[in-house]
């Protein structure tokens, strides 16, 4: 990314209006950007956590069952 003027320089300023509390940069890009993907995708998200729940069970038990305790 060298070929980019002051990008190195604009990044580090990003990150900082991100972080500094003064800012709230990280709060703007939340409900702005980040909460709108997790709100269009809340039921794929829920269903695939519940899904990854369940196999944990399931080879947790299964792990025990078969190598005891």
């Amino acid at each position: 990314m060298s070929w980019i003027p002051l990008f190195f320089e604009t990044k580090i300023l990003f990150l900082c209006w991100l972080v500094h509390s003064n800012f709230s940069g990280a709060k703007f890009v939340y409900e702005n950007f980040v909460d709108e993907v997790f709100l269009k995708h809340e039921v794929d998200i829920d269903h695939s956590l519940a899904v990854c729940r369940a196999q944990v069970i399931f080879f947790g038990t299964l792990f025990v069952f078969v190598w005891g305790e």
